[in-house]
């Protein structure tokens, strides 16, 4: 590590702190229910610290954040059964 350089956690956690608020509204609008929203994102943000050797510094880190969360979104709402409670509640939500 070179003198002076900050901790890989540290500055993943500084990103993760700015990150976090957008990403969760981001989250919320699809599903919009706070709580997996929150599930969604802290699942998201696990994924990306994982991935921090491989993800290019410099406004990338939030590009590929918001790409992993939408995919995890759609796989989600992929895997989610329809059914009848699940469309009102959708079509409630939207009114």
């Amino acid at each position: 590590m070179d003198v002076g350089a900050e901790p890989v956690g540290t500055a993943f956690d500084a990103f993760a702190a700015t990150a976090m608020p957008r990403l969760r509204h981001l989250a919320h609008a699809w599903f919009h229910d706070w709580h997996r929203s929150d599930d969604a994102v802290q699942d998201t943000m696990r994924r990306v610290d994982a991935a921090q050797p491989r993800v290019r510094r410099g406004g990338e880190q939030y590009a590929h954040a918001r790409t992993t969360l939408v995919r995890r979104l759609i796989a989600r709402s992929a895997a989610e059964p329809v059914t009848r409670s699940s469309i009102t509640r959708r079509s409630s939500a939207a009114t």
